[in-house]
């Protein structure tokens, strides 16, 4: 009886490229769930994930969750992995981002969730008659492990605190605690309490107070 060998060989190697084509770039903000305003300054952020001969980088925005696509910026050099996108005016909640990586063996990309952009609303009224918003985001990733991205924006010069609660009230850690600039901010925890030791599985709050706005929102870790 004559033997076939079948040889698995091709079919591996491309399920290897088929798993890794797709994380050649990562886009690390926005990354979906966030709430921006129409005339937000928003500095998107990008890192590389497999290293090619990057010739460039190009950026685009969709107002309908990918189904069209808008050009922000082409040919941003290679060494550059982030851009400062003025939010246009197109009020959505099914907004989303994409970088794309050009170079000479193929393009590579990454696609953030959907986010919101809304006109500009009063959430606190300041002095005079200038509205001023504050915002607290959703964390990313959530859940997590071992480490989350915060990211919080302000509409003027505040002092700032940013603290990690137990379902307890009991403060976990402070991550931020200094005067800070308008605009979005972005911090990263990395699941360790005020000693430095490692906080266990569960949830969590993090709570923002920047004058006299206070929003505080849930996240959990998974050890």
């Amino acid at each position: 009886m004559k033997k076939v060998v079948l040889s698995f060989f091709p079919l591996l190697t491309s399920l290897i490229f088929i798993g890794s084509a797709a994380a050649h770039v990562v886009l690390d903000f926005p990354v979906g769930g966030e709430t921006f305003v129409v005339g937000d300054t928003v500095n998107i952020q990008w890192h590389i994930v497999v290293q090619h001969n990057i010739e460039n980088w190009d950026l685009y925005f969709s107002p309908d969750g990918g189904a069209n696509w808008e050009i922000i910026a082409l040919d941003i050099q290679s060494p550059q992995f982030n851009y400062q996108w003025t939010v246009p005016q197109e009020t959505t909640e099914q907004a989303r981002i994409r970088i794309c990586m050009d170079n000479t063996s193929g393009n590579y990309d990454d696609v953030s969730g959907n986010f919101s952009i809304r006109e500009p609303l009063t959430s606190i009224q300041g002095k005079g008659d200038n509205p001023q918003v504050f915002e607290l985001y959703p964390n990313y990733p959530n859940p997590f492990n071992p480490s989350t991205f915060i990211s919080y924006k302000l509409s003027t010069v505040s002092d700032v605190q940013l603290t990690i609660y137990n379902p307890s009230g009991q403060r976990i850690v402070t991550l931020v605690n200094e005067r800070q600039t308008a605009g979005i901010h972005r911090i990263q925890w990395d699941g360790r309490d005020s000693n430095d030791k490692p906080a266990s599985s569960g949830v969590y709050f993090y709570r923002l107070k920047a004058g006299s706005f206070i929003q505080t929102r849930k996240m959990a870790l998974l050890r």
